[in-house]
């Protein structure tokens, strides 16, 4: 009897063959989702970085720019009066902080810090520091805080300052 030399795989081989490229093509796919989200949530996050200092450069040039200072009863508000006669108004929005600046110059911005962030604008009249708090959720995300007896514009303490 003569045997005949068989070239090729069986059906096992390749039902075998097959399975392991399935499962390295399944590992490789969900590694590839996971740095995705990943990536997403770094940049995300590197803007919101950013997006924060911004509005701690701008909060500081609009308080050493300032003739007075008013914080509202409502502390998610101040208004600040500038040099040049023009007022500028900062509040909280939905997601993040507005400020707009009337008078001399027109300006208006807004800070996208994302929902559930919340400020509060304070003045503490001992140290004469005006500060923007910033926190999302538990965590407290920027504390701006200015010198205001260093300010020589700075002529009339805001509302509620005097003790």
């Amino acid at each position: 009897m003569k045997r005949k030399l068989r070239r090729g795989f069986t059906l096992i081989e390749l039902l075998i063959s097959l399975t392991l490229l399935a499962v390295i093509c399944g590992s490789a796919v969900s590694l590839m989702t996971q740095l995705t989200k990943l990536s997403r949530g770094t940049s995300g996050h590197q803007l919101g970085l950013s997006e924060l200092r911004r509005l701690a450069a701008t909060f500081r040039d609009t308080i050493h720019n300032a003739n007075q200072v008013t914080i509202e009863d409502n502390p998610n508000a101040i208004t600040i009066e500038l040099a040049d006669g023009s007022q500028s108004e900062w509040k909280q929005v939905l997601d993040g902080v507005q400020y707009q600046t009337t008078g001399a110059t027109n300006r208006f911005d807004r800070f996208l810090l994302g929902e559930g962030t919340t400020i509060e604008f304070g003045w503490d009249a001992s140290t004469s520091i005006v500060h923007l708090s910033l926190a999302k959720g538990r965590l407290v995300s920027q504390d701006v805080r200015v010198d205001a007896a260093l300010l020589p514009k700075l002529t009339t303490p805001p509302a509620g300052a005097e003790e």
